[in-house]
Parts: structure tokens; sequence; C-alpha cells
């Protein structure tokens, strides 16, 4: 089971962001918009209500304004679903809607 504890929350001193999906609910693709302080490797989960993982990437980015595009096709799930972004071994967590 997985518990989360913050919703968006961002080190102002460390620069790492996530910041809301758009569109967002969102019907047959999304993107999501997050900043990163130096390159590296980032790894997004996408979960939903129950905690079951519906979604896993990582790759690499450079510093700066970043964003991954979703389309519906690649996550099984409706409805509230919560995605997880991490980097250097922190995480940023948030949470989208999947329409039917």
């Amino acid at each position: 089971e997985i518990e989360f504890v913050s919703r968006n929350v961002a080190d102002e001193n460390n620069g790492f962001m996530l910041f809301d999906n758009q569109p967002n609910p969102w019907n047959e693709w999304t993107r999501v918009n997050f900043e990163l302080p130096r390159s590296g490797e980032v790894t997004l989960r996408i979960f939903d209500a129950q905690g079951k993982m519906l979604y896993y990437n990582t790759s690499d980015f450079e510093a700066g304004k970043r964003y991954i595009d979703l389309e519906d096709e690649q996550i099984t799930g409706r409805g509230v679903l919560i995605y997880m972004l991490e980097f250097e071994g922190q995480q940023r967590v948030n949470r989208m809607i999947l329409n039917e």
C-alpha cells in the first residue's frame, strides 16, 4: 500500500519542481511539466487511487523546464490518478484525472 504525504511540494533551494499536467482532466493525451536544476535521470510513475502502479518510465533529461507527453492508451486506469516524479532520490507528487 502506498501512502502519499504531499501533493506538490518543491524545495525552493534545489530547483526540482513538478507542475500540474495540462490539460487536466484529460481524454486522449496530457503533458506532465517539470523543472530540473541539472541534467539527470527522471522516473515517472502513475498509480490508481488504490496504489496500483499503472505506468512507469525512466528517461534522461537536460536541465531546465521539461515535459513528458502521455497518451491514454499508455495507461490502463481511469479516474483520479496519482503521478510521482523522481529525480536524484527526491519525489514530487500530484494528481490527474483521466476521463473514461
